[in-house]
């Protein structure tokens, strides 16, 4: 199923370079959690210079990713992300190769949770030994309260008897 969207373009173009969301927001130079909210709201429209950084640490130009004219960029010009199923797979094969199928289906997106995942982690990553053991406790104190589960795990817990202790 096509989305048909300048995500499905970007994505098969990291998969083909092996490319992280991580490591393309630090060839990119745009946050990586910017990138995963774009990603995982699908942002209608983008600035012109987004897409830009984007497609320059991708090795192309930003209008090649819109199928638009080969023109320079104003710094404040927005554009739609969506595109027609057509267009969209006629630039996958322009881009990605006569094999791009295999790329699209292969990357999944980051979801909003993979966003707060990779913001704790980057946090976490700047805390001294104090500092992760304060983190360390409060998580577990959170963990043990069923208003802060997932329901799956909240049932799973309730099937073992409750909390944990």
């Amino acid at each position: 199923m096509y989305e048909h969207t300048v995500y499905d373009i970007i994505r098969a173009l990291m998969t083909k370079q092996n490319l992280s969301f991580n490591q393309l927001a630090k060839k990119s130079q745009i946050p990586q959690s910017t990138i995963a909210s774009m990603f995982s709201r699908q942002t209608k429209i983008i600035k012109v210079e987004t897409l830009s950084k984007i497609a320059t640490a991708l090795g192309k130009e930003w209008y090649h990713l819109v199928d638009a004219p080969q023109t320079p960029y104003d710094g404040n010009a927005k554009i739609s992300t969506e595109l027609g199923e057509e267009t969209t797979i006629r630039l996958l094969y322009e881009l990605v190769g006569p094999d791009w199928e295999s790329y699209v289906d292969n990357k999944s997106e980051p979801t909003i949770r993979d966003h707060h995942r990779n913001s704790i982690i980057s946090t976490l990553d700047k805390l001294n030994e104090n500092g992760m053991q304060e983190v360390l406790l409060y998580v577990l104190t959170l963990a043990k309260d069923g208003a802060y589960l997932q329901k799956s795990q909240r049932n799973n817990d309730s099937n073992q008897g409750g909390r944990y202790d």
